[in-house]
């Protein structure tokens, strides 16, 4: 499947109250679908602010489409050691996405 273009169209990080002075509001994010964009916008912001803990509310609506997909995803840091082909590997964070 090939790479879509994405457009973020609102920031919120609390209810009532959008964040649009993210440098990232109205750039535009490669994914293969809406819930894949929506993620790489979060980890761009959380990791810019240097958040263990982050919530947020993002809407985004793919290039030449009218639709508007918005998703509120939640991390929370909870490391978790788990083994892989005999290798251990630390999972950090714990990830919820649910479209709204």
């Amino acid at each position: 499947m090939s790479q879509r273009k994405f457009e973020v169209l609102d920031i919120c990080i609390q209810p009532g109250k959008a964040k649009r002075g993210v440098k990232l509001f109205g750039s535009s994010v490669m994914a293969k679908n809406p819930k894949r964009a929506g993620v790489k916008v979060f980890n761009k912001i959380c990791n810019k602010n240097k958040k263990k803990d982050c919530s947020l509310k993002i809407s985004i609506k793919e290039e030449g489409k009218d639709t508007k997909h918005t998703y509120k995803i939640t991390r929370k840091y909870e490391p978790k050691e788990v083994v892989i082909q005999g290798k251990s590997v630390v999972f950090k964070y714990n990830y919820t996405v649910k479209s709204v």
